[in-house]
């Protein structure tokens, strides 16, 4: 008995010699693809960040469009750069907004429009295909506030994947410059073709104002959504994606993108995003 337990002790041990850089490369492997699968991905669905970040040493381009109809007569854009600066760290630039001007949607004129600038850092933590979950802090340089101060920004991340189709977010968020202002998101996003998904998101504003009353000009809690579709063309090889749809919000810098438009109504969204 005692010669069969040392045989199966010294084959069991062969076994693991043998097997174990196998093992430890299929392991590889499968971190490497999960890497791969987070760095696909756009880091945003329409209003609300998610939690992805580009590889280390890539970079990822993105632009959208919101084109407001004639209660609040303006364009808001918004351009990005993220560089993956780590395998878990990567820094982000942005830029978005409008021009400034009046506009009467009510019975009192309101200012509309104004431009951010934000520089950010993003962490990211468990990486995987199923679970993630980073945090940002970023520097707001608005003009969209009556003082023009520059405010701090930061926000965590959390996805979850349900089965092979649907991914779903949760983002709370901050802001603080002349005022505090936070709002808890949400997102999902359904991929029901391999290259078509439904992308959508909401946001509630807990501390602060983040819109207007159109009747007395007073500053109200607004809630903001998107609902749209995302297109990945197979010829780019998952290296880029195309954006449309509608919401109320205004932008995707941290400060814009907690903010309804002035008069309260809808744009279309249009946007591109890049990851060579």
């Amino acid at each position: 008995m005692a010669y069969k337990l040392r045989l199966l002790s010294v084959l069991g041990l062969g076994a693991l010699v043998l097997f174990a850089p196998t093992l430890a490369k299929a392991q590889k492997l499968e971190e490497e693809d999960d890497s791969k699968a987070v760095a696909s991905h756009p880091t945003y669905l329409i209003n609300i960040d998610t939690p992805y970040m580009p590889h280390k040493g890539h970079i990822h381009f993105s632009a959208d469009v919101r084109p407001f109809g004639t209660a609040e007569n303006n364009t808001y854009s918004t351009l990005g750069l993220e560089y993956g600066f780590s395998s878990t760290m990567a820094l982000m630039f942005r830029a978005g907004g409008a021009s400034r001007q009046l506009i009467t949607p009510g019975a009192v004129p309101l200012l509309a429009g104004g431009r951010e600038y934000e520089a950010g850092v993003r962490w990211m933590w468990n990486q995987k295909r199923d679970m993630l979950f980073g945090v940002q802090g970023s520097l707001l340089i608005p003009t969209s506030r009556p003082d023009n101060r520059a405010a701090i920004g930061g926000e965590a991340m959390l996805g979850k994947k349900f089965g092979n189709n649907i991914m779903l977010y949760f983002t709370p968020k901050a802001t603080f410059g002349s005022a505090l202002l936070a709002t808890l998101g949400g997102g999902v996003q359904f991929q029901f073709e391999p290259n078509i998904a439904i992308i959508g998101d909401v946001q509630i504003p807990i501390i602060g104002q983040n819109g207007f009353n159109t009747t007395s000009g007073d500053t109200i809690k607004k809630e903001l959504w998107g609902l749209g579709l995302r297109y990945n063309p197979s010829v780019f090889r998952g290296k880029a994606s195309l954006d449309l749809g509608v919401t109320n919000g205004v932008g995707r810098t941290l400060g814009l993108s907690t903010y309804s438009a002035t008069a309260g109504s809808a744009a279309f969204y249009f946007s591109v995003n890049l990851r060579p």
